[in-house]
């Protein structure tokens, strides 16, 4: 136990050095570069360097007062590298406006904002890199057994399944999953069995278990307080995992009356002046692609008529906004009546429908392109729910709670539940949780970050389907 306080109060100081140095490194290459580089004229003669480096000092107290208010020193905060550079750079430009704001009161210092630009964009990279090499650094450590935390779910069904992938997958939290401990009879597949909940003390006892990640509803409140009574005495950390129930009722909005709390339905955001900024991101945005990837067009699209007979793009009928329908375009992947035998069926992996070219286009995403014309028409966004056809439409709605709620907004090229591993033929439910969620939080930050995390997924998975 006492070395794995050790490892993270290690890791939390060499962070927080990496950062601080970080800014002042960069505030004095900004320097060098902007007065003594030759490249970018000093028309009003050199400042003295030490008002920069006390400034940069400045700086780089304020930027890590701001990480720390948004956990980014938090070893626990289970953020993925690409939420930790999104919350960084939010968090940079936050600190940014803190510091610059008190400029406006002060004319004793003359500063070049020229070089206070530059110095925070080298601070913003260089801090990033940390970041890098800190993870690479964890995971050494991690493999070493150092630092980590050892970590039961209490439970299963598919929440539990879905906290064994997230931590599997993400190694530098700092959790050895040990095993499960039943609640339910709920067998999480590949993960040891210690033991039923009635032994739960045993069972921490005898793993020396640091944390219980509970995922079975907290209405079984009986179940919580035997968990609770049972290691009350032993320094276990206890993790709860809201239930389906508790996700659904999550558009929650929190209101004062007077002193008098109150709970009421979030209003939708998609609404009024945010729908037409929306529309504006779909508009610039798509024209912007289409400009970058249309030379990858033209060469799919005569490699496509070289190498098969029949069209070069395929139409499909699906459900958009408000249940209308409309033709999707993509690229032809498959050969031509790959349905005549089989009906309407997902496409899987090593599918023996598609083309040569198709399985390539597939695995790179590069058959979804056309649908930015989709977009341009005011059909679809770049960003919302996957659009499905009618005969899976019509199947779900009577299936999954709360389907049709997903055609609230435009349909999405790419969405938050596909970032997350939900692509293709996955979980229903657990997409339509997703998108729900997307819906309900929408803003032009999570349209960012989404199409960035598609960008990275584009290029770290093995096979698109």
């Amino acid at each position: 136990m006492n070395v794995r306080k050790r490892a993270q109060s290690f890791f939390f100081m060499l962070t927080l050095m990496i950062d601080g140095v970080s800014v002042v490194l960069s505030f004095s290459l900004a320097y060098i570069i902007r007065f003594h580089s030759g490249l970018i004229p000093a028309r009003y003669g050199i400042p003295p360097f030490p008002g920069y480096f006390y400034g940069s000092l400045f700086v780089a107290s304020v930027w890590m007062f701001v990480f720390y208010m948004h956990k980014l020193y938090y070893s626990e905060s289970g953020y993925s590298f690409v939420d930790e550079v999104w919350e960084l750079l939010k968090s940079c430009v936050i600190g940014s406006f803190v510091v610059v704001a008190p400029t406006f009161f002060l004319r004793d210092f003359e500063y070049s904002r020229l070089t206070f630009v530059m110095a925070c964009v080298f601070s913003f990279a260089l801090i990033v890199f940390g970041r890098a090499c800190l993870r690479a650094l964890r995971k050494l450590a991690n493999a070493e057994g150092l630092g980590i935390k050892r970590v039961a779910i209490v439970g299963g069904g598919e929440m539990g399944r879905a906290i064994k992938e997230r931590i599997e997958r993400n190694p530098t939290i700092g959790y050895r999953l040990v095993g499960q401990i039943i609640e339910r009879n709920e067998r999480i597949e590949g993960l040891r069995e210690l033991g039923s909940i009635d032994t739960i003390r045993d069972i921490a006892e005898r793993h020396e278990l640091d944390t219980l990640i509970m995922t079975f509803p907290l209405h079984r409140h009986h179940r919580v307080l035997k968990v609770l009574e049972g290691c009350q005495d032993l320094g276990v950390e206890y993790r709860f995992v809201p239930d389906l129930y508790e996700m659904m009722i999550s558009a929650t909005g929190y209101y004062e009356l007077e002193g008098i709390p109150l709970i009421g339905l979030k209003e939708f955001p998609l609404q009024g002046w945010n729908r037409a900024v929306k529309r504006l991101e779909d508009i610039a945005g798509s024209l912007i692609l289409l400009a970058v990837f249309s030379p990858i067009m033209i060469f799919c699209t005569i490699l496509i008529k070289l190498t098969s007979k029949g069209p070069i793009f395929f139409r499909q009928e699906r459900i958009g906004e408000d249940g209308r329908t409309f033709n999707i375009l993509k690229f032809r992947s498959m050969r031509i009546n790959a349905e005549d035998k089989t009906g309407p069926i997902f496409a899987k992996e090593g599918d023996p429908r598609m083309t040569r070219v198709g399985r390539i286009m597939r695995k790179l995403s590069l058959d979804e392109m056309p649908q930015l014309f989709n977009v341009l028409k005011g059909e679809m966004s770049l960003v919302g729910p996957r659009p499905e056809r009618p005969h899976f439409v019509n199947q779900f709605k009577n299936e999954v709670p709360r389907y049709t709620e997903r055609h609230r907004v435009k349909s999405g090229i790419t969405g938050w539940a596909q970032v997350n591993g939900l692509r293709g033929n996955t979980s229903i439910p657990d997409r339509i949780k997703h998108d729900l969620y997307y819906i309900e939080n929408w803003s032009l930050g999570f349209d960012l970050k989404i199409m960035i995390k598609t960008v990275i997924e584009m290029f770290r998975s093995k096979a698109a389907h």
